[in-house]
């Protein structure tokens, strides 16, 4: 075993290391997802466009950051996409891989004041250069909801990425008055991902929809390191973890690579 980690340590090159991670089936790509991290709303806060008051969200059109108005799904900090009677729109950036399907799932409720009851979402998923797909559009009635019961209820919507970063936007069709108000975002992919494919050349353990000499050498250096992230097989040669590192993690990522997947 010596001798083999001797020769790996030849082999691995010097990468620069942040996060030690794969992105597998069921891991949330999505950050600050329920918007908890982010200037302190208070009761309210309206954010203008471009503020940089919600962590890992760029506002498109002006929203309100609410914390003591209403009840959240969960946590202490929820969206509004409406304010000043306008509506509004908040987007974040995710590492797609093109191809893969993903699954958006979020908690949807609306302001519970104001007529009519009907608040309407908007959903799309672009990339970066501007181009929407066709959206998913999102109906919540606030009649009997209030502040303190606003009966957050589950939404959801797939995507395939088209690129390796995909734009999530979400927006208010309710041009007037209050409008849809959104929490507890979660991203997923849905596609079965390559175990041989590690990463994409950048030495950050990011998956490209891609097998080359870049995954390989990417691998030997995260399991010369004994890091979780090269924990692929506990020995029975089906791609289950077993939480350590060892022999048959190599073994197994050496067969997956040669086999290209």
């Amino acid at each position: 075993m010596a001798l083999k980690r001797a020769y790996i340590r030849i082999l691995a090159p010097a990468f620069s290391i942040g996060t030690l991670a794969t992105c597998a089936a069921g891991q949330n790509i999505a950050a600050n997802g329920d918007f908890e991290i982010g200037v302190d709303p208070g009761y309210i806060t309206p954010v203008d466009t471009g503020q940089s008051v919600i962590d890992s969200w760029t506002v498109v059109r002006p929203i309100e950051y609410i914390g003591g108005l209403w009840g959240h799904y969960s946590g202490v900090r929820s969206i509004h996409l409406n304010t000043g009677g306008l509506a509004g729109a908040i987007q974040q950036t995710v590492s797609t891989i093109p191809s893969s399907s993903y699954r958006i799932e979020f908690f949807m409720a609306g302001h519970p004041v104001g007529e009519p009851t009907q608040r309407h979402l908007r959903l799309s998923v672009g990339t970066p250069a501007g181009v929407f797909g066709a959206p998913a559009d999102f109906v919540f009635d606030v009649a009997g909801c209030a502040t303190f019961d606003m009966r957050w209820t589950a939404k959801s919507a797939t995507f395939t990425a088209s690129s390796t970063q995909s734009v999530v936007r979400f927006e208010s069709l309710d041009g007037a008055g209050t409008g849809p108000a959104i929490d507890s975002l979660t991203i997923m992919p849905t596609t079965p991902l390559c175990v041989a494919d590690f990463d994409d050349g950048s030495g950050t353990g990011t998956p490209d929809g891609g097998v080359g000499i870049e995954d390989l050498l990417y691998y030997l250096h995260v399991y010369n390191l004994g890091a979780a992230a090269a924990d692929v097989d506990d020995g029975t040669g089906t791609g289950a973890h077993d939480q350590g590192v060892g022999i048959e993690d190599l073994l197994y990522y050496l067969v997956r690579y040669n086999q290209g997947c």
